[in-house]
């Protein structure tokens, strides 16, 4: 059955049929039910290649993930694309993924998403300290939001989970409890929520009364074996061990807590560790683990109408989401720790 015989059957006009099927607005919300009922029991699905010849729109939204995402199972990914394909349900639009496996690959899957599969809008996560990525997008007059602020010189629509307060707020509850020496075992060092998360943990141990200079930083991987490559790193610096760990992630907390293990020590017990994204893994680690929330579905939810709104002709403002702390029993007081 062709769209006009369909529209035909209905009594309505054919714009008005495909406007309904179509997702866009213009169309009333009695209508709208009526057309994709009649849709759904005649088994009528519209043309979609012929709709892309005709507009010469793809309708595809392209979604990059960058490394290191350790293929689909990481749970930052997925629950940024579940609240992506959530802003997208009841839109025309279709997402397209692509994963990365490096920086160089990362722009070759770029390149990909918008020369050769004509996608009309790109998101993706994880910026960087001068990003390539924004320029050569900026370039060709592509549509793009990021989860992630970014240093570029030209705005740009974004969402960020404020990592700042992350750092700050977990430097002074440690330093609140007891504890003078304190590390950030922090996510890669070029991430920019990674330097946020430097910057808040700085300035919560400064109004602390703490010098941040004594406090040691480490870099590694978002993962669990970065987590756990980071405490090992940590546990062989000389000098006295620090009774308190502030985490990237939860991925590299659960990765802390095995090299703790590994060394004949407890998270909890000999060290309180506090991790960040309020995982569901978190109530099931021993001990269940202190962090801050996180909503990363949401922020890929907001992320997905930031761009619908750029496509639409709108330049919306950013957003910037706070995270809260989720109190647990992994980052006791220094009075309780074992060594203490």
């Amino acid at each position: 059955m062709k769209l006009r015989d369909f529209a035909a059957a209905l009594g309505l006009a054919t714009g008005t049929v495909s406007r309904a099927l179509n997702g866009y607005p213009g169309v009333g919300a009695e209508t709208r039910t009526r057309v994709t009922a009649e849709a759904e029991r005649l088994g009528y699905r519209p043309d979609r290649v012929g709709r892309m010849l005709r507009t010469g729109r793809s309708e595809t939204i392209g979604v990059l993930l960058s490394p290191p995402q350790g293929g689909f199972n990481n749970p930052f990914f997925v629950d940024w694309l579940e609240g992506i394909d959530g802003a997208l349900a009841d839109t025309p639009f279709t997402m397209l993924v692509t994963a990365a496996r490096s920086t160089e690959d990362e722009m070759r899957r770029l390149a990909r998403l918008v020369d050769v599969l004509g996608v009309e809008g790109v998101l993706f996560a994880r910026t960087r300290h001068d990003d390539l990525r924004l320029p050569w997008l900026q370039s060709r007059g592509v549509p793009f939001a990021t989860l992630g602020r970014t240093d570029a010189a030209r705005p740009h629509p974004w969402v960020d989970i404020d990592h700042a307060v992350v750092g700050r707020e977990a430097a002074i509850r440690l330093a609140a409890r007891g504890h003078r020496r304190v590390a950030l075992l922090n996510t890669a060092e070029a991430m920019m929520y990674s330097r946020h998360a430097l910057a808040g943990f700085r300035e919560g141990l400064r109004v602390s009364g703490l010098d941040p200079a004594k406090a040691p930083v480490l870099h590694e991987a978002p993962t669990e074996a970065g987590g756990e490559a980071a405490m090992r790193a940590l546990l062989d610096r000389p000098g006295p061990r620090p009774t308190a760990a502030l985490l990237g992630n939860d991925l590299m907390a659960a990765g802390a807590m095995r090299a703790l293990a590994a060394a004949g020590l407890r998270a909890g017990s000999d060290m309180a560790l506090i991790g960040c994204n309020d995982h569901p893994m978190c109530t099931m680690l021993d001990p269940p683990l202190t962090s801050f929330t996180a909503p990363v579905a949401h922020a890929g939810e907001r992320c997905a109408g930031l761009l619908l709104r750029v496509l639409a002709g709108d330049m919306p403002e950013p957003e910037l989401i706070v995270p809260r702390l989720v109190a647990r029993a992994s980052d006791p007081p220094l009075s309780e720790l074992r060594a203490a």
